[in-house]
């Protein structure tokens, strides 16, 4: 019970917002006591709290999980490294950061969560990405690849992007890709 006698309280207009209160309250606080407190010890174990006190929540969330700020792609194209027979003078290659650059930037932001599962460029720059972003030559059976999609092994920050000729398709493909909410299990 949320209160004592609760179940024989009905809720009615005039008590709906006291009652979402309380329900918030429980399953907020109450409820996951126990977790919360568990999880604050393990993060405590590992960061110093007086070093998490120096932060507010959204400075912190910025530290965790990247900079929500639009992609520096000048500071990303600075910072990738290529494979499988892509370098950063490669037509594909050039045409990608064309296209990419072209982008909106939830768009981008999309690319770049398909590739790595984060959406949010790090916090000071590409540089600091581990294991740096790669953009891999994907081919299919007919070496060409053009009818496959982009694929990504988010784990190493790489996108599989096979050699497309023509920057609309590139663009329609990733974007297909991105929208399909898959990465790897697209391969």
């Amino acid at each position: 019970e949320l209160v004592p006698g609760g179940r024989d309280i009905p809720v009615t207009r005039d008590n709906v917002l006291r009652y979402i209160h309380l329900v918030a309250h429980f399953k907020l606080n109450v409820q996951m006591r126990a977790q919360s407190a568990a999880f604050v010890r393990g993060l405590h174990s590992v960061i110093d709290a007086k070093w998490l006190e120096m932060f507010n929540d959204q400075e912190l969330q910025e530290l965790i999980a990247g900079h929500e700020g639009p992609i520096d792609v000048r500071d990303m194209r600075q910072h990738v490294i290529y494979s499988g027979g892509y370098t950063a003078d490669h037509p594909t290659v050039q045409m990608f950061w064309e296209v990419f650059s072209g982008l909106e930037p939830e768009h981008q932001r999309s690319v770049l969560k398909f590739a790595t599962s984060c959406s949010r460029p790090p916090l000071q720059g590409f540089n600091h990405l581990q294991p740096p972003f790669c953009i891999h030559q994907a081919a299919g059976p007919d070496a060409s690849g053009h009818h496959r999609l982009p694929t990504a092994s988010t784990c190493l920050n790489l996108l599989k992007l096979p050699p497309y000729t023509e920057p609309g398709m590139m663009r329609d493909k990733l974007m297909y890709a991105i929208g399909s909410g898959s990465g790897f299990d697209l391969s």
